[in-house]
């Protein structure tokens, strides 16, 4: 089975990308074939409004790196997305990779994506108040339905104030990896 990951932090190998990591190893060990998006290391520009996803083409006109996403995206059976919550939403990279999902979107509002994908929500943030990363998973969950996914799974990481703090919480990878394995569990089932 194939999959994606997009990470929206602008740290390769920092809390969100460490827990990724051990999502991936929990998916690779069963034989997916997961390829990685580092969005920080990408040149994906914003969106233009010009409707043209809407009217002319199923992509987005404008030729830079969102063009092989839209192809893995439609070609995968999960996507996997994590992103540090920074003033109170998503990173910059991460909103501008969402904004560009805009082309997934139909007239009026019905899904280009597939139907039957999963999408999983990873959202570290650097202080104790989990209800900030729920606003923000609730919201972008929210638009992941919109958009076709059959299941969003989301996960909150609290606590994570530096860029190697998930060293101290093991039990964040230990959750990371069981909601891995959730959600191939629920695939083998429904599949």
């Amino acid at each position: 089975m194939k999959g994606v990951c997009i990470n929206g932090s602008p740290r390769e190998n920092g809390n969100t990308g460490t827990i990724l990591k051990a999502m991936l190893e929990v998916f690779q060990a069963c034989g997916w074939e997961i390829e990685t998006f580092h969005l920080n290391k990408l040149n994906i520009k914003g969106c233009q409004g010009c409707m043209s996803c809407k009217n002319k083409t199923d992509y987005c006109v404008q030729k830079d790196d969102m063009t092989p996403i839209y192809d893995r995206i439609q070609e995968s059976q999960v996507v996997l997305m994590g992103t540090p919550v920074y003033l109170w939403d998503v990173t910059g990279q991460f909103k501008t990779f969402l904004d560009r999902c805009f082309a997934f979107w139909n007239r009026p509002f019905t899904s280009r994506i597939e139907p039957g994908k999963t999408a999983i929500l990873i959202v570290p943030q650097g202080q104790p108040n989990a209800k900030l990363g729920k606003s923000v998973t609730e919201k972008y969950s929210y638009f992941l339905k919109s958009w076709g996914f059959s299941e969003v799974y989301e996960q909150v990481f609290a606590l994570l104030n530096s860029r190697h703090d998930i060293e101290k919480h093991p039990e964040y990878l230990r959750q990371a990896r069981v909601l891995a394995k959730e959600v191939m569990y629920q695939l083998v089932i429904e599949g």
